[in-house]
């Protein structure tokens, strides 16, 4: 995986000593990682220890943990009743998150994190609060400003983003990437359906960074359908510059004075960004009231905007109910579609293996074998099959939020495996022991502490019904009393008799929701202290005049659906 680009490019850093890794600078608080629940400041009474998992013995908890995780898988991803969600948000969710958090992940690229590490072998204890804040260091900025796609807040002026390649020659718009001449879709946006890629016979590329995509943070090439996301982000800000360049009155508008055109068109493409996280995004996975609620009320997470910091509630467990989204297949496009029986559907595996790290192709790659250099034209993604909330087909929509996960997740090659050719130890392979006991290493409190943090009336029963062997896994551990937080949260969203699996519950609305309204409302040139809105005269429009509303606004804007 490419080092992740434009994490410490903003003034007041400090240095390891303080909490960095490998002696870079780390931007502080702001690539903090905090707690939202648990007052550690000097002179607060001591953590409850009912507001955590049990830690005197460790051993006991972890083997309890392994077991609720395998209990979550299902065999079938056709016995689950499907969501009202289209499955563009769940990729969305992942897009979102690898622009503001990077670091409570093992990365190929950083040396063995203390923590992280330990959870290969299963022998850890929970660590020190303490300990953490100081250890896991984030390196994203926590505020929706896409720097996953413009490499640093320096855009095309910064060295090491214009080694990268991120821009076109002008500096002004963004590099995209072809796909395999034979097979190119029709349009739109006729074959520039990739990420730019490094190339074959390219100065300087070696053999094993031919196809790795020329992007702010190569997480975004993990797999094929964020890979599309991210690429219809790319295309947006181009399609952005060409309207600037096309319309000069909204350009020299007084709310983008000051600014140069890469300056402007970015300011936009972030805004639009924003403000569909929260009003699209946001408002289709979790409560829209609680999302009102959070945009309404006076205060936030964060004080004050020096004390912003990324919770690690929401960081290891609450973002991460995305996981159960996921399904095991998708229609994908009419090539690898689920409504015709004649025709293939796109595999999970297979979006894994169709990215830089699979080296395109249905196989595990052979790093002796040559590798390929452009996604095959025959995996553009058709966005109307991903974003319809009207659709009749089944299958196109992802997976309820519940404690039931996709089989495929309980032992998927992740992008370091595949890269590598090798796998390595089934804990990292399988999603749901990876965030449980993420979750106990990071010493989380539990889903009830939370919920009442956040004044929430805590769940009375977190056993589903019907699941005998579930339940008396929860009830022999003491979960039930107890609940890890990223289960807790699961298990809300299912039992809420208005979302019934298809939005996140009040615990897990108002801790997403309510860490994402406070970065932006702790962002001073966020769309929300600006007051901008895609009706406002200096706001990218669709052709017919039309204001970007909803992701799939965009995605026709950017010229990537019809």
């Amino acid at each position: 995986m490419p080092v992740i680009k434009g994490t410490h490019s903003k003034p007041g850093s400090v240095t390891a000593a303080t909490g960095g890794l490998g002696g870079l600078a780390i931007n502080n608080p702001n690539h903090s990682f905090r707690y939202l629940t648990l007052d550690l400041s000097a002179g607060a009474p001591a953590v409850d220890v009912n507001a955590l998992l049990p830690a005197d013995d460790p051993a006991k908890v972890i083997k309890a943990l392994l077991a609720l995780a395998d209990k979550m898988f299902e065999q079938s991803d056709l016995a689950t009743p499907k969501s009202t969600i289209p499955p563009v948000y769940t990729y969305w969710g992942q897009f979102i998150d690898h622009d503001i958090t990077a670091g409570t992940d093992r990365d190929s690229n950083q040396k063995p994190n203390l923590l992280e590490s330990n959870i290969l072998d299963t022998s850890f204890a929970p660590q020190p609060h303490k300990e953490v804040e100081l250890k896991i260091v984030n390196l994203r900025l926590p505020e929706l400003d896409l720097d996953s796609v413009y490499g640093s807040e320096q855009g095309p002026n910064d060295a090491e983003v214009a080694d990268e390649g991120i821009f076109a020659a002008d500096n002004v718009h963004l590099r995209v990437g072809e796909v395999s001449p034979g097979n190119a879709p029709p349009a739109p946006a006729g074959t520039t359906r990739d990420l730019p890629r490094r190339r074959k016979g390219e100065p300087g590329v070696a053999d094993t960074r031919v196809g790795e995509a020329r992007i702010g943070d190569g997480r975004n090439d993990e797999n094929v359908i964020i890979a599309q996301f991210h690429t219809a982000f790319l295309h947006f800000h181009n399609a952005v510059v060409d309207m600037l360049q096309a319309n000069p009155q909204i350009a020299s508008h007084s709310i983008l004075a000051g600014l140069t055109p890469f300056e402007q068109a970015r300011q936009i493409v972030r805004w639009t960004y924003q403000w569909l996280v929260v009003e699209d995004y946001l408002k289709t996975i979790a409560k829209p009231q609680v999302v009102d609620d959070m945009l309404n009320a006076p205060t936030s997470f964060f004080p004050q905007a020096s004390e912003r910091f990324m919770p690690l509630e929401y960081s290891v467990a609450g973002f991460r109910f995305g996981h159960t989204m996921v399904r095991a297949a998708y229609d994908y496009n009419m090539n690898f579609t689920m409504h015709n029986p004649q025709i293939a559907n796109a595999s999970l595996v297979q979006l894994f293996r169709f990215t830089h790290a699979g080296n395109f192709t249905p196989g595990k790659q052979n790093p002796a074998d040559p590798r390929t250099d452009r996604l095959p034209g025959i995996w553009v993604i058709d966005w109307e099959r991903f974003t319809n909330k009207h659709s009749t087909v089944d299958e196109q929509f992802a997976r309820k939020i519940d404690t039931n996960l996709a089989l495929p997740l309980q032992a998927l090659d992740t992008v370091d495996e595949v890269a590598a050719g090798q796998g390595v130890q089934g804990i990292v392979r399988n999603l749901a022991r990876r965030n449980l006991l993420r979750g106990y290493l990071f010493n989380l409190p539990t889903g009830q502490h939370v919920a009442q943090s956040l004044g929430v009336p805590v769940l009375a029963n977190v056993a589903p019904t019907g699941k005998s062997e579930l339940k008396t896994v929860l009830e022999e551990s003491g979960f039930d009393k107890r609940t890890p937080l990223w289960y807790y949260i699961l298990r809300e969203a299912e039992t809420d008799s208005n979302g019934q699996g298809n939005r996140l519950g009040e615990t897990g609305s108002r801790l997403v929701a309510g860490t994402i309204i406070s970065m932006l409302k702790s962002d001073a040139g966020s769309y929300i202290n600006k007051g901008w809105t895609p009706t406002h005269t200096a706001a990218a429009k669709l052709h017919n005049e039309q204001p970007i509303q909803t992701i799939m606004d965009l995605f026709r804007f950017a010229g990537v659906a019809p």
